[in-house]
């Protein structure tokens, strides 16, 4: 009867095959310990929790007229479509990054290997938008 290997990345250690974790598995991990952190940190939501994350930016009906006469300016027939194409869009809410170690970053300082977006959502329980 022939050995067979469960399903996997093998490889050969020293002449001891070695079941190697996908980056998917290694994914799925950090996943679940984020959302370990976000049950002690309920505040915050992570970014892959939130169906359509454009609440949370400036929308074209809440810019400052001269804000919109900019974008009327530069393309006067689309400038809403150009605006929501090009636009840096501010985000009305706190937003981080969340390491591998669950240390939260500033969104400018992107730190190295696994990284999660959260918005910071509710402020003591209450929501902030």
């Amino acid at each position: 009867m022939a050995l067979t290997r469960p399903p996997g990345v093998w490889r050969s250690v020293s002449g001891v095959l070695v079941r190697l974790r996908t980056r998917g598995a290694i994914m799925q991990e950090f996943v679940a310990k984020c959302r370990e952190w976000q049950k002690e940190n309920s505040d915050y939501e992570l970014i892959c929790d939130i169906p359509d994350t454009d609440i949370y930016y400036v929308q074209w009906h809440e810019l400052p007229k001269a804000e919109r006469m900019y974008w009327i300016g530069k393309s006067v027939r689309y400038a809403k479509e150009a605006f929501e194409e090009f636009a840096t869009k501010r985000c009305k809410v706190e937003c981080a990054v969340l390491d591998s170690e669950m240390r939260l970053h500033d969104i400018h300082d992107w730190p190295q290997g696994h990284a999660m977006t959260v918005f910071r959502t509710k402020q003591d329980g209450e929501a902030v938008i």
